[in-house]
């Protein structure tokens, strides 16, 4: 297929977001498919960009990984546009670029977020402070 200009760019980045959400919960390809209802072969189309994604199947894909449909189409803003992220006193911690978030970091919010007891919370929180700081030296 020949893709207008950027089409194709376009597609690999919806593809290269929907492997990183399902990789991120530890869903195979297979299962995935089960639940859009395409076929393995077809998930790792969209994946790599080689095939585009309907907006019909991306809902559903959006549903089974349980990620807004925004996310995956980017959400309109620039690409490499970063987000400063300031502390509670206006330091500054770094910047984020949200679009880029590894499938670690994603499992991670993830699993952060299912925790309840918000004592477990902020040791995990103080625990990620006390190694990055570790890591300094």
């Amino acid at each position: 297929m020949i893709y207008p200009r950027g089409e194709f760019m376009i597609d690999r980045d919806i593809g290269s977001r929907i492997r990183k959400v399902r990789i991120a919960l530890g869903m195979s390809q297979m299962k995935l498919s089960e639940i859009v209802g395409v076929s393995f072969q077809q998930i790792q189309k969209y994946e790599s960009g080689a095939n585009k994604v309907s907006i019909e199947k991306l809902r559903k894909i959006s549903e089974a990984l349980n990620v807004p449909i925004g996310y995956f189409i980017g959400g309109g803003e620039k690409k490499g546009r970063k987000k400063e992220i300031a502390g509670k006193k206006g330091e500054k911690y770094g910047e984020i670029d949200f679009e880029e978030l590894s499938s670690e970091e994603i499992e991670l919010l993830l699993k952060f977020r299912t925790i309840k007891n918000n004592n477990v919370k902020e040791g995990i929180k103080l625990l990620i402070s006390g190694v990055g700081q570790l890591e300094k030296f």
